[in-house]
């Protein structure tokens, strides 16, 4: 798994009770020798307030049709979550690292 790559995830909610499958980016490095990837969290906007650690996503910037994402969205760099590799993200639409 490449840092900049879009996967679905189950991402936990931040009170722990639940989880939601949800698309989501990530932000560890290539090169860490961990069995954990960390991400950030990807939302729909729907009305939601844009915070000092988020990032727009919209349809009309340059490469969005190729992120797969259906809609404006925001990257949440402030929802971070560490899974272990074994849940294994499955891989979305686009990613986003360098070569791409």
């Amino acid at each position: 798994m490449k840092r900049g790559t879009i996967v679905l995830t189950p991402f936990p909610f931040t009170d722990l009770k639940s989880k939601k499958v949800r698309p989501a980016l990530i932000v560890s490095s290539d090169e860490l020798e961990s069995d954990d990837v960390i991400l950030a969290f990807i939302s729909s906007i729907k009305g939601k307030e844009i915070g000092i650690t988020d990032l727009l996503l919209k349809e009309n910037d340059v490469g969005f049709k190729k992120t797969g994402l259906k809609v404006d969205s925001i990257l949440k760099l402030g929802k971070l979550a560490t899974i272990h590799k074994n849940i294994r993200p499955v891989p979305y639409k686009y990613d986003f690292t360098p070569d791409n």
